[in-house]
C-alpha cells in the first residue's frame, strides 16, 4: 500500500490534542522517517527522528519521549535488537511500537509484552491514530499516578499536622490520652486545688511482657492493643462504678500515657484503701482479652502507687515515686505496691555507691584481707581465703555484699576481676618464698565475675607472669550461682580446672542445694554453708543433713571446710560430721597480708592446736590486732 499523502485524509482537530510530548521515530528508511514525522506532528506530537543507535540513545536521554517507534531490524554493534535496548533505556514508561516487516519480526517482538507491534504495510495515518490513543492513555495513567502520589503525600501531611497539633497540646497520638508532661501538669493542678480531706495520688499501670507481643505478632498489632487498652481505661473512668469505690462523692480521676507501655491514673483520694480498691477494679477490667484481627490477646498488669497522704511522699515527683513502686512490685512479683520512703533511701545509697565505685580502684580504696583456714589434723594453716574489702575515706568500710551486686550490674566487675586475680597471685608468689606459707589462696568468684571477660586467660597470664603454679590457687563458686545456669558457666569452670586450679563449691547446703553438682563438677573442696554450721546444737534434723552432706563429699574424696566457726562446740560437732578444715573468727578474722608474714605463720601452728585444749586453758585464741600499725603476730 502506498504511503498516505496529505490530501488523502482529513484530520479532525478534536482527535488530536497538544501537549502529548515527544514522539521518536527510529528507522533507516528516509521515506518512512519523513512521512512518519509529518503525521506524528499533525497528531500533536513533537516529532523527532533517528537513523542510528547513537542518535536514538541520545534522544532517549535528552528528550525523554513519551512514544518511541523503532524498526524491528535495527541492531546495535553487538547484534542486539534496538527495540530491546529502547525498552531497557526508556524513561517515564514510554510507549514502544515496533515496525515489523515479516512474521519472524512479529514473533521476535511478541516475546516482549511491553512492546506493541505495527504490521506492514505501514499506513501512517492509521499509525498516528493508534499512537495518539496510546499516548493519551499513557498520559492519563501518568496523571493518575501523580494524583495518587499527591493524595498520599497530602494524607501524610494531614496526619503529621494532626499529630503535631496533638503533640503541641501534650496528647499522645496513639491513644489520645494526655502524655507524660501534660499528666504531670495535671498532678500540679490537682495538688493546688485538692478538696479538703483529700490528697493527690498516682497509680501507674505497667503492661507485663509487652515486648513479647511486639516480637510475635508485630508492632502494628501491638499498637492496636495499646489503643484498645487506653479506650478500656477511659471507659472505666467514665463509669459510675468507679465512684462507688471511693469513700466520698468527690473522687476525680485522670488517665494518661506516661511511657511506652505505662499508663498513669491521677486520683484524688482520702485514704490508701481507696487506691487499693481502685487497683483491684483495674486488674479485673484488664483480665478480659483484647481482640486484634480475630486474635485474642491476654494482658497482665503490675501497678505501683504513691500518694501524699500524711506527707509520706514528696510532691515534686509523685509520678516518679509511683513508677519506683511499680518496679519494686515487679521485682517482688506482686500485683500492687505502694511507694516506701525507706526503699527510696536505699536506691539513693545504691546510686551513690555506684558513682564512688568508679573511682575506688584508681584511688586504691579496694584491698584484700585474708582469713586463715585451719587443717584439724596438722593443726596448721593450710590455706587462706582472700576477701575483698572497700575502705572509703568518708563513709568507712563498705561491705562487698553491698557493692559487689552493684559492680556486677556494670562494667566495673571486669576491672575488679583483674585487680583481685592479679593481687591474689602476686601474694601467692610472695608467700611461696616462705617455708611455712599457706599452701593455697582461695578466691570467691561470682557468676557475673566468671562470665565477665575471659577470666581463664586473665588467670593463666597472671600465673605465668608471677611464676606461680596453678595448684596454689583455689577458685570458689557459690552453689546458688550454679543452679539453673547456662552451660557456659560450667565450661569456664572446666577450663579453670584445666589450668590446674583447685575448685571449691562455696555455701553448699542452702535451701535448694543440688547433690548433682558434686558429681558434675571437677571439685576438690566443699565448703559447708554458714547457717548449717550455726544450727542449734541438738537439732537432730540439721545434724542428719549436715553429716549426710559431709559423708557424701568424703566418699567422693573431697575435702570439707566448715565456714563461720565461732566456738569450740561447733568444732567438735563438725568434727563428728567428718569436716577436716575449719574457717572462722574463732581462729582469726580476716587480716591484712602484712599480718600473715613469714615470721608469724610458723607461730600459728602452735596457736592452732586443739580448740578444746585452748579453751580449757582459758587462753585467748588467735585474735590479731587489726590496726595498720600492728606488728607481725608472735606467740
Amino acid at each position: 500500500m502506498p504511503l498516505a499523502r496529505d490530501k488523502d485524509v482529513a484530520v479532525s482537530p478534536d482527535l488530536f490534542s497538544a501537549g502529548l510530548g515527544t514522539a521518536l521515530l527510529v528507522t533507516r528508511n528516509s521515506r518512512q522517517l519523513s512521512w512518519g514525522k509529518r503525521w506524528l506532528s499533525r497528531a500533536g506530537f513533537d516529532a523527532k527522528g533517528a537513523a542510528n543507535v547513537d542518535d536514538t540513545l541520545r534522544h532517549l536521554a535528552d528528550m525523554r519521549p513519551s512514544v518511541v517507534i523503532v524498526d524491528a531490524r535495527m541492531r546495535d554493534v553487538t547484534g542486539r535488537s534496538l527495540y530491546e535496548l529502547v525498552l531497557e533505556k526508556r524513561r517515564n514508561d514510554a510507549c514502544v511500537f515496533v515496525l515489523c516487516k515479516s512474521a519472524r519480526d512479529r514473533d521476535d517482538v511478541a516475546r516482549h509484552e511491553q512492546a506493541e507491534i505495527l504490521r506492514k504495510p505501514f499506513d501512517w495515518r492509521l499509525i498516528s491514530r493508534r499512537v495518539l490513543r496510546a499516548a493519551e492513555m499513557h498520559n492519563m495513567q501518568q496523571e493518575l499516578r501523580h494524583a495518587r502520589k499527591a493524595l498520599s503525600a497530602a494524607r501524610v501531611d494531614a496526619t503529621s499536622a494532626q499529630r503535631h497539633v496533638l503533640a503541641m497540646r501534650g496528647i499522645d497520638t496513639l491513644t489520645g490520652l494526655p502524655g507524660r508532661e501534660r499528666f504531670i501538669n495535671h498532678i500540679a493542678r490537682l495538688r493546688k486545688g485538692a478538696a479538703e480531706n483529700s490528697s493527690p495520688a498516682v497509680l501507674v499501670l505497667g503492661i507485663d511482657r509487652f515486648d513479647l507481643i511486639n516480637d510475635t505478632v508485630g508492632h502494628a498489632v501491638g499498637n492496636q492493643v495499646l489503643h484498645q487498652f487506653a479506650e478500656r481505661l477511659h471507659a472505666l473512668l467514665e463509669q459510675d462504678d468507679l465512684l462507688s469505690l471511693s469513700d466520698t462523692t468527690t473522687l476525680t480521676a485522670t488517665a494518661g500515657r506516661v511511657a511506652g507501655v505505662r499508663f498513669g491514673l491521677l486520683l484524688s483520694v482520702t485514704n490508701v484503701d481507696e487506691i487499693q480498691r481502685i487497683a483491684e477494679a483495674m486488674a479485673s477490667c484488664f483480665e478480659r482479652p483484647f481482640d486484634s484481627e480475630g486474635q485474642s490477646i491476654y494482658l497482665s498488669i503490675t501497678m505501683g502507687a504513691a500518694c501524699m497522704i500524711d506527707d509520706r511522699a514528696p510532691a515534686c515527683n509523685l509520678l516518679g515515686l509511683a513508677e519506683q513502686a511499680l518496679e519494686e512490685a515487679r521485682a517482688d512479683s506482686v500485683r500492687l505496691k505502694f511507694f516506701d520512703p525507706s526503699s527510696a533511701n536505699q536506691r539513693a545509697r545504691s546510686l551513690m555507691i555506684e558513682d564512688m565505685l568508679h573511682t575506688a580502684l584508681p584511688r586504691g580504696q579496694l584491698n584484700l584481707a585474708y582469713q586463715p583456714i585451719m587443717d584439724f589434723h596438722g593443726r596448721s594453716v593450710v590455706a587462706v581465703e582472700a576477701l575483698l574489702r572497700w575502705s572509703h575515706p568518708e563513709i568507712g568500710e563498705i561491705s562487698p555484699e553491698e557493692f559487689m551486686p552493684i559492680a556486677e550490674r556494670t562494667d566495673l566487675v571486669a576491672d575488679i576481676n583483674e585487680f583481685v586475680v592479679e593481687e591474689v597471685i602476686r601474694q601467692a608468689a610472695e608467700w611461696a618464698g616462705t617455708a611455712d606459707g599457706p599452701s593455697r589462696i582461695a578466691v570467691n568468684l561470682s557468676y557475673a565475675q566468671l562470665m565477665a571477660g575471659n577470666v581463664v586467660d586473665l588467670m593463666q597470664q597472671s600465673l605465668a607472669r608471677h611464676s606461680v603454679t596453678a595448684d596454689k590457687l583455689q577458685v570458689e563458686v557459690r552453689e546458688s550461682d550454679l543452679l539453673n545456669r547456662s552451660e557456659s558457666v560450667f565450661d569456664v569452670i572446666h577450663q579453670l580446672k584445666g589450668l590446674g586450679v583447685k575448685l571449691a563449691i562455696d555455701q553448699f547446703g542452702t535451701g535448694a542445694f543440688s547433690i548433682a553438682l558434686l558429681e558434675q563438677l571437677p571439685l576438690d573442696t566443699v565448703k559447708i554453708e554458714r547457717t548449717r554450721v550455726n544450727a542449734p546444737r541438738h537439732d537432730r534434723r540439721s545434724d542428719a543433713i549436715g553429716s549426710g552432706i559431709v559423708a557424701i563429699a568424703r566418699r567422693l574424696d573431697l575435702s570439707v571446710t566448715a565456714v563461720g566457726i565461732e566456738s569450740d562446740a561447733q568444732i567438735q560437732r563438725l568434727r563428728n560430721w567428718g569436716c577436716n578444715e575449719f574457717q572462722g573468727n574463732f581462729f582469726s578474722p580476716p587480716v591484712a597480708a602484712s599480718q600473715l608474714t613469714a615470721d608469724a605463720i610458723p607461730c600459728m601452728k602452735d596457736r592452732f592446736r586443739s580448740a578444746a585444749a585452748l579453751r580449757s586453758t582459758g587462753r585467748n585464741v588467735f585474735t590479731p590486732d587489726m590496726r595498720p600499725e600492728s606488728r607481725p603476730l608472735t606467740v
